[in-house]
């Protein structure tokens, strides 16, 4: 009870912190705060990342009566900050079934909590701000695919067809075959001529790096399909339905729902994480 009690207060005393213009001197009183309270910062994440497991699982039990057994975790919660807590625009979670007394499971899923401004409050979450969205893996394959359409070349477009995404491979011109839509030639900045074979792979081999799409051949050699070069200022978008708008920026995956009006951002690390736990 104790511990419950610090941690509220704490809580509170973080928030007031956050919700003005942090000074130097604010920051020594949260600080303080938790030194008062006996309470690490790893402590108080830990604390906060179980709140939002609960209200996940909330939402899971109200809204998905397919999971009957299931495990769920936030996803990717490293390297977060004390002072970030309140400004995530999306958390992800993964959430995936147990088989136990004979109850079969559904597939893994990920759920996205997105959030509004001032979703957090004194009082905790409110969840009148807060918008949740479940994928499953083709759900998510087919975001990945137009995120990623969004962030190359357009000369090495992705056709995602069973999951399936073909990449160029780099060949001599001696083994070019002019009318084979699997062979294309390109034009690079010193106007050399390059010739490429489309190789496929499948989705699940894909992960991104700064430069783009990195996929690895048997022979370990890794493909890339490099990503469009933007300053911190440009954003390349598309539609991905009625309500949802999805964006490229800095090597983020950008989700804009309109009824929302908030550009959520998930970064390319777990974007990575989603993509190899759902795959």
């Amino acid at each position: 009870m104790k511990k419950v009690i610090l941690f509220l207060m704490v809580f509170i005393l973080m928030f007031k912190v956050n919700l003005k213009s942090q000074t130097s001197e604010e920051v020594l009183v949260a600080g303080a705060g938790l030194l008062a309270a006996g309470l690490t910062t790893a402590a108080i994440i830990e604390q906060y990342k179980e709140l939002l497991e609960l209200h996940a699982t909330e939402n899971v039990l109200s809204n998905h009566k397919e999971f009957v057994n299931f495990k769920l975790k936030v996803l990717d919660f490293e390297g977060i900050k004390f002072f970030d807590l309140s400004n995530m625009s999306c958390v992800t979670f993964s959430i995936e079934p147990l088989n136990i007394n004979n109850v079969k499971g559904q597939e893994k899923k990920v759920l996205l909590m997105f959030t509004s401004r001032g979703w957090l409050t004194n009082n905790g979450i409110n969840l009148s701000l807060v918008k949740f969205m479940m994928l499953s893996k083709d759900e998510w394959n087919a975001m990945y695919v137009k995120y990623c359409n969004l962030a190359i070349d357009k000369r090495y477009k992705i056709i995602s067809e069973k999951n399936i995404i073909p990449v160029p491979t780099r060949i001599f011109k001696e083994n070019y075959k002019e009318n084979d839509s699997t062979y294309f030639r390109t034009i690079n900045d010193s106007y050399t001529e390059l010739f490429f074979k489309y190789e496929n792979f499948d989705i699940s081999e894909c992960k991104l790096n700064s430069n783009g799409i990195a996929v690895k051949s048997n022979n370990d050699v890794v493909h890339l399909i490099p990503f469009i070069k933007l300053d911190g200022d440009s954003y390349l978008t598309d539609d991905y339905s009625n309500n949802i708008k999805l964006a490229y920026n800095e090597n983020c995956l950008g989700i804009f729902f309109k009824d929302l009006t908030r550009l959520s951002q998930i970064k390319r690390s777990t974007i990575n994480k989603i993509h190899e736990f759902i795959n």
